[in-house]
């Protein structure tokens, strides 16, 4: 993600904006390319486990994997709308409305209301899982409780670095392989705030606008 490919009419107070101010600022690591390898990668978390040290480890090396040409679509307060050039890869990203990325279909998610009764939540069915979009509050990407509480609530580790490092992102367009629906709404647990219910819906809509848009190279 350079200069060029920064659109030229930003929204002064979009979450974009303030999302490339941080990455453009923050001092990068001269990085081998042996250390983006996974092999690299799986032995910090093998290391020190699925814990916030790995994060603050795997992150500063991690965030060389975001530096990379981006098409601005939507820049909103709350999230922004943007398709990874390289991937075709269209996705919204949430400023502070948490996504909790399971990557296990066997995973419990109703027992996140008995075990936490202070979350609500939404969640959606995904190919390999689900996404559990917590209502009950905003939550800053950055901070080290919404780190923490990703771990416990089991959400894939990949995902929680990156989320550290741009805020919680979800795809929007189908990958070539998929034949289905991209997410389907599985249901509304407890009672959130009205406004992120809201903004939680906006990723339906939005993949609704862009449904015949290219396809994510992703695998």
């Amino acid at each position: 993600m350079n200069n060029k490919n920064i659109p030229n009419k930003i929204n002064n107070s979009g979450f974009y904006k303030s999302f490339i101010n941080d990455i453009i600022n923050k001092p990068k690591v001269d990085i081998d390319r042996v250390y983006l390898t996974k092999n690299f990668t799986n032995f910090i978390i093998d290391k020190f486990g699925c814990t916030r040290k790995s994060v603050e480890i795997l992150k500063e090396i991690l965030i060389n994997l975001i530096v990379k040409p981006q098409r601005l679509f939507v820049d909103h307060e709350k999230y922004y709308v943007a398709m990874d050039l390289y991937t075709t890869t269209l996705y919204m990203c949430y400023k502070d409305i948490c996504m909790i990325d399971i990557d296990e279909k066997d995973y419990n998610y109703e027992e996140i209301r008995t075990n936490m009764p202070e979350l609500s939540y939404i969640v959606y069915e995904t190919r390999k899982g689900y996404h559990i979009f917590l209502t009950n509050k905003y939550y800053d990407y950055k901070d080290n409780y919404t780190i923490d509480l990703m771990i416990k609530l089991g959400a894939d580790f990949y995902n929680i670095i990156f989320c550290n490092l741009r805020g919680f992102s979800v795809r929007l367009n189908k990958k070539t392989i998929d034949n289905d629906d991209i997410y389907r709404y599985i249901g509304r647990y407890g009672k959130g705030l009205a406004e992120i219910e809201d903004l939680v819906k906006e990723h339906e809509n939005s993949i609704m606008k862009y449904k015949d848009i290219i396809r994510s190279k992703m695998k």
